[in-house]
């Protein structure tokens, strides 16, 4: 088996917990508090899940959280596809196969900006 580096689902779901009762947390020090930490971490998983492309899911977590936190948004875009995987788990409870797949994954589509060339090249491999 190749346990490859990087942190296993179970750091990174401990490590978002934190962030978003972090989030809360500054809030409710701004007096603009709007969330739980629980409603929070759906709302953002849930952006994650649905959003159709980085520009869309950067504009919706920024506005879950607000520029204070652009950090944490970008780092949040940077590991989506494993937290959707662990979104699709936490909702269904689903065995622990995917998780390397979702390492693997992340670690291939970090520069997910296709330049017309590779689009063009793929087309034509799709004939």
């Amino acid at each position: 088996g190749d346990r490859g580096g990087g942190p296993s689902l179970g750091n990174l779901v401990r490590w978002f917990g934190e962030k978003c009762e972090l989030v809360v947390h500054q809030q409710l020090e701004e007096g603009i508090s709007v969330w739980t930490v629980p409603d929070l971490s759906k709302a953002i998983l849930e952006v994650l899940r649905t959003a159709r492309n980085d520009a869309e899911l950067e504009h919706r977590l920024v506005d879950l959280l607000g520029f204070a936190h652009l950090e944490l948004i970008q780092t949040l875009i940077s590991k989506r596809l494993a937290l959707a995987t662990v979104a699709s788990m936490s909702l269904e409870t689903a065995p622990p196969g995917p998780e390397r797949t979702a390492e693997r994954a992340e670690s291939a589509s970090n520069f997910s900006v296709k330049t017309e060339e590779q689009v063009f090249l793929e087309k034509l491999r799709r004939k």
